[in-house]
């Protein structure tokens, strides 16, 4: 599925040797979409630390990187990744591999001393936190015919327009409906509750203050984001086809994602 050149990335300093060419930005081809220009991620550089060979965002190093690639070479950066996968080989055997180079690309994300963090706003994954499913599951159609055109036609919340994808956070009525009906106010202290969650989830969104999603990266509501990363659980979504097709320029996903997907620009 993934294939063996994702592996190339974690020699970028081997295969880019021209002198001249110091840094580079290596993402991932088909679910990466940058909403800001790529070149501000350069400005990140200048703030690397001494000991810093690369950077990326918190829990976003799979998808997304700079690498510095003169530092890379003097510190035997292909020394550093040989003993990391021979180390996780033996404790994950094949499963190490599942998802091509991106699990050892995130070990090696955690030696924190070698890795700068950029800003989440350059890697935002749009779950929606508190709806069933966070946000990739169709809860309409099973309620009869007439619901049935719901999920085909929603879009994420976030989405300004193709080009703007704001953090989304819920207001205090749609936090209030949300917790309800996933975790239930039949009772005075379920109630009372999820009115707390939805003052909580009221004051983020006002305030624009920091939050963090189920998966532990850190987002501030309503910030717009500069890139947006969609992992294989967004690939059944609609909306998700919708937009990565405008991004790419041809109708290249299917609801069949993983079967039937053509990344080509312009699919013969």
């Amino acid at each position: 599925h993934y294939g063996s050149t994702g592996w190339l990335r974690l020699f970028a300093h081997e295969i880019i040797r021209e002198p001249k060419v110091g840094a580079i930005i290596f993402v991932d081809a088909g679910d990466f979409v940058f909403l800001a220009d790529p070149a501000e991620l350069m400005e990140h550089r200048d703030y690397f630390h001494p000991q810093h060979l690369a950077g990326a965002p918190f829990k976003c190093a799979p998808p997304m990187q700079i690498f510095d690639l003169h530092r890379m070479r003097r510190a035997n950066w292909t020394r550093i990744v040989a003993e990391t996968v021979k180390e996780a080989y033996v404790e994950r055997g094949p499963k190490l591999c599942e998802i091509g180079e991106g699990k050892t690309m995130g070990l090696l994300s955690r030696r924190a001393n070698e890795w700068y963090t950029l800003p989440a706003a350059w890697c935002y994954m749009p779950w929606l936190d508190l709806v069933p499913g966070v946000g990739l599951k169709d809860l309409w159609s099973a309620l009869g015919p007439s619901y049935r055109r719901i999920w085909p036609l929603r879009e994420h919340p976030g989405i300004q327009d193709f080009t703007v994808f704001k953090m989304y956070c819920p207001d205090f009525t749609e936090a209030l409906w949300s917790w309800c009906l996933y975790h239930g106010c039949d009772t005075a202290d379920r109630a009372s509750y999820a009115v707390k969650q939805a003052l909580m989830a009221h004051d983020l969104r006002t305030a624009g203050k920091r939050f963090s999603d189920f998966e532990g990266s850190v987002f501030r509501c309503n910030e717009t984001a500069k890139a947006v990363h969609f992992v294989s659980h967004f690939k059944t979504v609609p909306w998700v086809h919708r937009y990565l097709d405008f991004w790419g320029g041809s109708n290249a996903w299917s609801k069949r994602s993983e079967t039937s997907r053509n990344l080509l620009v312009f699919p013969e």
